[in-house]
């Protein structure tokens, strides 16, 4: 897993696809400022460096990769419920509104 990719998608929410990230030029901008936001080091390869005395790349990192695994969690979850027929979907959507309190 591309660890960068990881972080831009967990702080922009851009999408992750084949362990990379895609943004337009244009939004550039916008990611290079939320780097620099949360202290975040980076690299723009050929043109400039930003290193910060604090650098939070490590600490991004880890709660970008414990929210990806949730991601990753939810979706499964989530294919396996499209799956279920209308009996045991009503069944499991009455545990889930018991266990929220709705």
């Amino acid at each position: 897993m591309n660890d960068d990719a990881v972080i831009i998608h967990h702080l922009l929410n851009y999408k992750l696809k084949n362990n990379i990230v895609i943004f337009t030029s244009d939004a550039l901008t916008k990611v290079i400022d939320v780097l620099k936001m949360y202290s975040i080091s980076f690299e723009i390869v050929g043109e400039a460096r930003y290193t910060f005395l604090h650098n939070n790349y490590q600490v991004f990192l880890s709660r970008a990769y414990q929210a990806l695994d949730k991601e990753y969690r939810v979706n499964r979850i989530v294919k396996k419920i499209e799956l279920l027929d209308s009996k045991k979907l009503d069944q499991l959507l009455k545990i889930i509104e018991d266990f929220l309190h709705e």
